[in-house]
């Protein structure tokens, strides 16, 4: 997320220790504030369900919890989350009971729809879309013509999302 004097003022991320070090090392000494992937991290805690019967319940309960306004009412649902399933889910509610400060940094900025900063789920699909296309070229000329595929790829899913078009000469018509 940037601002308009184009800071980066969270990042947001699936909590794998690489990125994290290489936050650390593109932006230095500088604190950029990073929050979890929230559906990264209830994916993890329903993979480790063993009684595939709680697998629906504890989907909708992880996001209520994940899905709270605030931290007091984030900590008050998840402590009510463990205590309803702990013996039920031991192994499920060990990683969900695990509450990192990258887990409630979305709590530091009200101002932002929560909504926004719970997934980095939107940039894992432009990813796919990217390497989907350039795979069925194949080969390319220089890197000037993959610049050029990789700008009208983002263009087009920019102005599919309702993004306003960088040139107003270019808009995509299907």
């Amino acid at each position: 997320m940037r601002t308009k004097d184009d800071k980066i003022n969270l990042i947001v991320h699936d909590d794998h220790a690489a990125i994290s070090k290489a936050i650390k090392n593109v932006y230095g000494k500088s604190k950029i504030p990073q929050q979890l992937c929230l559906v990264h991290k209830m994916r993890n805690v329903i993979a480790e369900v063993e009684h595939k019967v709680n697998i629906e319940t504890l989907k909708k309960r992880i996001w209520e919890v994940y899905s709270a306004k605030s931290k007091p009412a984030f900590l008050k649902l998840h402590k009510k989350l463990m205590k309803d399933y702990y013996e039920k889910e031991t192994e499920a509610m060990k990683i969900f009971g695990k509450i990192d400060d990258k887990l409630l940094t979305r709590f530091d900025f009200p101002k932002l729809k929560t909504i926004d900063i719970k997934t980095n789920n939107p940039v894992e699909r432009y990813n796919r879309e990217l390497k989907r296309r350039t795979k069925a070229v194949g080969c390319f000329e220089s890197l000037q013509s993959i610049d050029n595929l990789m700008f009208l790829i983002i263009e087009y899913l920019n102005q599919c999302n309702g993004a306003s078009p960088t040139d107003p000469h270019l808009k995509f018509t299907h």
